[in-house]
């Protein structure tokens, strides 16, 4: 008694233009936030050109602070941007294996009528 192959799995649903869309949302947001460094920056150096002391080191406090929440916002994005286009390419993967395991079923099949 010859067992029966197994029924194809499923297609896995991946809406490949929403994560396109969460992707080219997440590059904006890292460019922006990377023209508002640039800003501030600028802003920083002009204000820093006349300040002494205290408040001096104020200053310099909030940018490093400024700095550090931009770069661990960009990062995040960063990591968002790579998962997104890493679950895309899995589920391509996928996509292509249980085509190939239908199709192998279906030749399987038509070879044992013929």
């Amino acid at each position: 008694m010859t067992a029966s192959p197994p029924s194809p799995p499923e297609d896995v649903h991946f809406d490949h233009g929403a994560a396109a869309a969460a992707v080219s949302a997440a590059t904006t947001a890292i460019a922006a936030l990377d023209e508002a460094a640039r800003a501030r920056e600028a802003v920083a150096r002009a204000a820093l050109q006349g300040a002494e002391g205290p408040f001096a080191t104020h200053l310099t406090d909030q940018l490093d602070q400024a700095r550090a929440e931009a770069e661990s916002y960009r990062s995040w994005l960063e990591s968002v941007r790579r998962q997104v286009e890493h679950a895309g390419d899995l589920a391509t993967v996928e996509q292509i294996r249980r085509r190939a395991i239908r199709g192998d079923l279906a030749a399987a099949h038509l070879g044992m009528e013929s």
